[in-house]
């Protein structure tokens, strides 16, 4: 399942529209389609139930009718600034930023150092970065884990 979701986050036509397209009538019709095939595709999968009225929770009701994003998109391009790569991929590397995206058995392993191979991609990915370090959990695992990210100098900035 992850991976269909990842995916999904990866594939502006099968996925989340391009934030270049017209917000309220080329950018929300699309993503309203394609979330559509995506729930439908995880219900036929792996079982689980579409919330009721999809439509109306994602409307474009306070969308304006222009771009999202006007820019140049950061992840194309000949000068992007914006890479996703595996942990794996960046070992060596000295990066400006990186986003971290954890399980809860990879975020506690982290925690408890380099001694496993999970605690050594948690050290990896933490230390590639020069400037900006963020983790992301799982929300369901945020309160086991809040007390020891913090007391290891993590500060949250929000939850979603």
């Amino acid at each position: 399942m992850r991976r269909i979701i990842w995916s999904f986050t990866r594939d502006p036509g099968t996925g989340l529209p391009a934030s270049t397209l017209v917000a309220d009538t080329q950018w929300q019709p699309q993503l309203l389609a394609n979330i559509r095939a995506l729930m439908a595709r995880l219900q036929e999968d792996h079982g689980l139930e579409p919330v009721p009225n999809l439509g109306s929770r994602l409307a474009k009701t306070e969308l304006t009718n222009a771009p999202l994003h006007a820019g140049a998109d950061l992840a194309t391009g000949p000068h992007a600034n914006l890479r996703i790569h595996t942990v794996h991929k960046v070992k060596g590397e000295t990066l400006d930023a990186v986003l971290y995206l954890a399980e809860k058995d990879h975020a506690e392993t982290l925690l408890r150092g380099a001694e496993t191979e999970l605690g050594r991609i948690g050290y990896v990915a933490v230390t590639r970065a020069r400037n900006l370090v963020w983790l992301g959990v799982p929300t369901t695992a945020l309160d086991a884990l809040r007390p020891a990210l913090v007391a290891r100098g993590f500060s949250e900035v929000g939850v979603a």
